[in-house]
């Protein structure tokens, strides 16, 4: 059994409600390519790739993207020493349906149509602890607080 802690950012359950639809509409456009490519969804929404000490102020989600054998959703987190760039991954390919196709397929993502940026009002800084059992992954949010998000540049107009 491997444990780590990280800090992430843990979006309102409205937000994750939003993310979990797109997540499952993202899925079934994947699942319709003709590589034939099997995805499979990536849980739990959160944002990873944040320091310890990072005092948030607002978050935007800015864009959908492959990243390898991934599809993530990019974000942007301001804080008072600057913005940081976080990924939250969504979907992961497995195979696809034909051997010689594995590694050689390009993902073509659906479009967002005005989806993004998406501002995230109000979210929770927190550290979790993930600990990994052979293929399974647990994680207990170990402690948390809200943050009401203050307006951030790109996507400050659109409101969830």
């Amino acid at each position: 059994m491997d444990a780590r802690t990280e800090t992430v950012i843990i979006p309102h359950p409205n937000e994750q409600a939003t993310l979990a639809a797109a997540q499952r509409r993202l899925l079934c456009a994947l699942q319709e390519q003709a590589d034939g490519a099997l995805w499979i969804p990536l849980y739990p929404p959160y944002l990873r790739g944040l320091p310890e000490d990072a005092a948030v102020t607002s978050c935007v989600l800015t864009r959908l993207r492959a990243d390898g054998e991934r599809i993530v959703l990019d974000a942007e987190a301001a804080t008072p020493a600057g913005t940081l760039r976080l990924t939250l991954p969504l979907a992961l390919r497995l195979a696809t349906k034909s051997p010689a196709q594995d590694g050689a397929a390009q993902t073509t993502l659906p479009r967002t149509d005005g989806a993004l940026p998406l501002r995230l009002p109000v979210f929770r800084i927190a550290r979790v602890t993930f600990t990994q059992t052979g293929a399974r992954t647990d994680w207990t949010v170990d402690e948390s607080r809200w943050v009401k998000a203050k307006p951030h540049g790109a996507g400050a107009e659109r409101d969830a």
